[in-house]
């Protein structure tokens, strides 16, 4: 792995039960909607699998920042009870939080990776978490952060995959202090 400032990127394991969870909610999230990045034949071909990996990253942010998946499963109870209505791009309810998950599929670091926002999912004040999923899902890698004004510092991509999205190499986000759960309530 590349060196860069700051401590490495935090690896949560995907246990089976975490896989089946984060399943059963991304099969009640597939009611169609946009895609920013896929064309809608692809996105229909890949929706189970993107919408897994995003349950994913969002459950191993909880995981990491309060020991257990509490938060994701009430956010997740409140999308599912209104299936129709989008969350403003908070992953956790009531939060300025917006998990941008991806598979790894490109390469095995995770800083070769970059945080995209689109502008729609742009918001003063909120923080950006990259968080890219291992091949087979066997983990989450959460990378970094960065808040909204490092983004648009950065400006816009003006080609490929995340034109017109803000865009920062996962070299250049902030890193995630290394929060341990430990004991009866951990993960340990």
């Amino acid at each position: 792995m590349p060196t860069h400032d700051g401590p490495p990127p935090i690896r949560i394991p995907v246990s089976e039960t975490m896989l089946r969870t984060a399943q059963r909610f991304a099969s009640a999230a597939c009611i169609g909607g946009n895609s920013s990045v896929r064309e809608d034949a692809d996105r229909l071909e890949r929706l189970m699998e993107d919408q897994t990996v995003g349950q994913l990253g969002q459950m191993a942010l909880a995981i990491w920042k309060d020991g257990h998946m509490g938060e994701y499963l009430i956010q997740r109870a409140a999308a599912n009870a209104y299936p129709t209505q989008g969350d403003g791009g908070a992953d956790f309810v009531g939060s300025n939080i917006d998990v941008k998950t991806s598979l790894m599929r490109a390469s095995y670091d995770p800083l070769s990776y970059r945080l995209p926002v689109r502008p729609a999912e742009m918001h003063d004040g909120w923080v950006y978490v990259l968080a890219l999923v291992e091949p087979f899902m066997a983990g989450v890698v959460l990378v970094g952060f960065a808040v909204s004004s490092d983004l648009m510092a950065r400006g816009m991509a003006t080609d490929g995959t995340f034109a017109g999205a803000y865009v920062l190499p996962a070299t250049e986000l902030r890193p995630l202090p290394p929060l341990e759960w430990r004991g009866r309530w951990g993960l340990t």
